[in-house]
C-alpha cells in the first residue's frame, strides 16, 4: 500500500497541472537553446523583472542583448531596468562597453563621425582601461582632421596595450611620410 501511495505521489508531482506559474527562465534557456535569441533575450528580462534578484535571468537578457548581435537599443533597456531595479549596471558594464565601441566603429566607417564619437566617448565612460576605445577615438578625430587629440588617444591607448594591432595603423595615418 505504501509503495502504491509513493507511486501516486510521484505521477502526481511529474503530471503538469493547469494552475501552475510558468518559469521565464526555463523558458528563455529553452528559446535560447532552439536559437531564438530575440525571444530568449525578452523571456530573460521578463524572468528579471519578476524576479530582480534572479543573476542568472540578468546576466541572460544583458549578454543577448548587449553581446555579438551589437543590439544597442535592446541592451540600454536591459542595462536601464536593471538600474531601475537593482540601482546599479556594474556587472554588465563591460557588455554595454563592447556594444557602443562596435557601433561607433560602425557608425565610423558609414563617415556618421559625431555619433560614433558619442558612442565612444559613452562606453570609455563604462570601461575607461580599454585600449581599443582610444584606438576608435583616435580614427573619428583623424577623420575630423583633429590631430591633437588623435595623437592623445594614441598615446593612452599605447600606453594601456602597447601590442594592440591598430596602433601600427594609426601611426601611418598620423604620419603618412613615414610609410614606405
Amino acid at each position: 500500500m505504501r509503495k502504491l501511495a509513493g507511486m501516486a505521489a510521484v505521477v502526481a508531482l511529474s503530471t503538469p497541472t493547469l494552475g501552475c506559474p510558468r518559469d521565464p527562465l526555463a523558458e528563455a534557456r529553452n528559446l535560447e537553446r532552439d536559437g531564438r535569441t530575440d525571444e530568449a533575450a525578452e523571456s530573460y528580462l521578463d524572468a528579471a523583472r519578476a524576479d530582480p534578484a534572479l543573476m542568472a535571468a540578468w546576466d541572460g537578457a544583458a549578454r543577448l542583448a548587449c553581446g555579438d548581435r551589437a543590439d544597442i537599443s535592446g541592451c540600454l533597456e536591459v542595462l536601464d531596468t536593471e538600474l531601475e531595479l537593482l540601482g546599479q549596471v556594474e556587472r554588465h558594464g563591460e557588455l554595454l562597453a563592447e556594444a557602443l565601441e562596435r557601433r561607433g566603429r560602425a557608425r565610423l566607417a558609414q563617415g556618421l563621425v559625431h555619433a560614433a564619437l558619442e558612442d565612444l566617448t559613452r562606453a570609455q565612460e563604462v570601461a575607461p582601461e580599454r585600449p581599443s576605445i582610444f584606438a576608435a577615438q583616435a580614427r573619428a578625430y583623424l577623420m575630423q582632421g583633429r590631430r591633437v587629440e588623435a595623437k592623445e588617444r594614441i598615446e593612452q591607448a599605447r600606453k594601456r596595450d602597447p601590442s594592440l594591432e591598430e596602433l601600427s595603423e594609426l601611426h601611418e595615418l598620423m604620419n603618412p611620410s613615414d610609410s614606405p
